[in-house]
């Protein structure tokens, strides 16, 4: 039996059809938001497949239907019409440099207005993107759909530099604010991101955007469902099993409660596998912590070092289900960056009180904020730290 092969770092889709890569399909939930939404923000935790939904909803609207052969869209009513798609991409770059985002955009423009033969004058960043879009509509005749990855990426990595986020914030203000401003010519929006900032100006003027991050119907439209881990792994789980001297409920068992849990509705529990973890497990044969391994936020670091998170609080955390959704600039709603980064998930939902228990999705998680991140809490040395560590951890 052929090992399958995974998409382990790739989140362009046409790399991942082309190559022969496992692919979980999304398609049904994509041809539905596009169909029903003009303007869509969507928070996910890092590493959970926000750039590859992107990319696949870039390639639909350029055109490209023979990507899409045998997926579930093709069995809907999608119209297959063509428009221009402007995709603003804010992973991979260093925001501490001070020109960093300008870099950025200045890159993406630039791009755009040679293919458009827009004539470069000395205007801000917010008026070229206007004249952009403006100009794609009246050369195509199509209007435009803007795709804007990780867009609060500038933002987190200048937590700890509050006059360069306000730079960066200003910018991204006059930039995003054309969605609202020039929304006659746009087809299609999307944001993608890990928190929903409650005060930048996108979230508070453009009263028409769909925050689908915990609606129902778009629970599992990022990650893995147990459904899709059945149907797409099967021939993965049983290398996994043999690997490890498991029979397969065995293997379904360990990757349950290593990396499922995540629930991101809190009127239905679909229960979500973090995806970079299952791909990793399958493709290396071991369990791991994979998620851990790519690196700790920098303002999680933060947020722990000046005391904003009450440790003990964590295993079982209740709030209200609204202290979820926004989060200040100064990440003062430890609440609300925990669970939308994906170190807490929902556990329960008291619809009495509009209000959710909080606790770690599986051990994964809760092995990895225990040894990577209960450190930062103390000035124990290592050798002790564990066995602090797993007191704490039979305690709570």
């Amino acid at each position: 039996m052929a090992r399958q092969l995974y998409p382990i770092g790739i989140q362009t889709f046409s790399k991942i059809r082309e190559g022969g890569l496992v692919y979980v399909d999304k398609t049904s939930y994509i041809a539905r938001l596009v169909s029903t939404a003009q303007f869509v923000f969507l928070s996910r935790p890092r590493r959970f497949g926000k750039s590859l939904l992107l990319s696949t909803i870039k390639e639909l609207f350029s055109g490209k239907r023979e990507l899409f052969d045998g997926l579930d869209i093709t069995h809907t009513n999608y119209a297959w019409e063509e428009y221009p798609v402007l995709h603003l991409d804010f992973t991979g770059n260093d925001y501490n440099d001070p020109d960093g985002l300008y870099s950025n955009l200045n890159g993406l423009f630039e791009g755009w207005e040679e293919k458009y033969g827009i004539t470069r004058t000395d205007r801000s960043l917010s008026e070229r993107f206007r004249e952009i879009i403006l100009r794609v509509c009246e050369q195509t005749g199509r209007k435009a759909v803007i795709l804007i990855d990780e867009y609060d990426k500038p933002l987190l990595e200048t937590v700890d530099n509050p006059e360069l986020q306000q730079k960066f914030r200003n910018t991204l203000r006059g930039v995003y604010g054309n969605l609202k401003r020039m929304d006659q010519y746009i087809r299609f929006a999307m944001l993608t991101g890990v928190t929903k900032f409650g005060h930048l100006s996108i979230f508070s003027d453009l009263n028409n955007l769909t925050d689908i991050s915990m609606r129902k119907e778009y629970a599992g439209i990022c990650g893995i469902t147990t459904e899709e881990l059945h149907k797409y792994f099967e021939t993965g789980v049983s290398h996994l099993a043999k690997d490890n001297n498991l029979t397969h409920e065995e293997v379904f068992s360990r990757l349950q409660e290593m990396y499922d849990g995540y629930h991101f509705s809190p009127t239905r529990f679909v229960d979500i596998y973090n995806p970079f973890s299952i791909l990793n497990a399958l493709d290396s044969g071991e369990f791991g912590d994979y998620w851990f391994q790519t690196g700790t936020p920098t303002f999680l670091i933060k947020m722990i070092k000046e005391g904003k998170m009450p440790l003990q609080e964590l295993s079982e955390l209740n709030t209200g289900l609204n202290a979820l959704t926004d989060v200040s600039f100064d990440l003062g709603n430890y609440t609300a960056v925990l669970y939308q980064s994906g170190y807490l998930t929902i556990k329960k939902y008291d619809t009495r009180f509009n209000s959710v228990t909080l606790g770690f999705p599986n051990k994964e998680v809760e092995r990895g904020f225990m040894e990577q991140l209960l450190p930062y809490y103390t000035s124990l040395s290592s050798p002790k730290s564990s066995f602090e560590i797993s007191q704490f951890v039979l305690d709570v």
